[in-house]
């Protein structure tokens, strides 16, 4: 009764290649670094940051009348003759 040796190394699938690292987070630190960059400049010249107040409650205030009720109705029912005239 001669048995076969039991092999120890079990068959396991070949290990696959190591991807190569990604910089992809390096273009958002770029952007950050930019941006705060464009705040520092902001806080330090009183010019520009009334301009940037003036710019932002201008576009609060067309934020708010373009998402009001009113506006969206508005929006539907063009959307609305729109379709209808595109239908024809």
């Amino acid at each position: 009764m001669s048995e076969e040796p039991v092999n120890p190394v079990s068959e396991e699938p070949p290990a696959k290649p190591a991807l190569p690292v990604r910089r992809a987070a390096e273009p958002t630190r770029q952007k950050a670094t930019a941006a705060r960059d464009a705040v520092a400049r902001l806080a330090k010249d009183p010019v520009l940051r009334d301009k940037a107040r003036r710019l932002w409650t201008t576009a609060q205030k067309l934020y708010d009348v373009a998402a009001s009720p009113e506006a969206k109705k508005l929006y539907r029912e063009a959307r609305d003759i729109l379709r209808d005239n595109w239908k024809r």
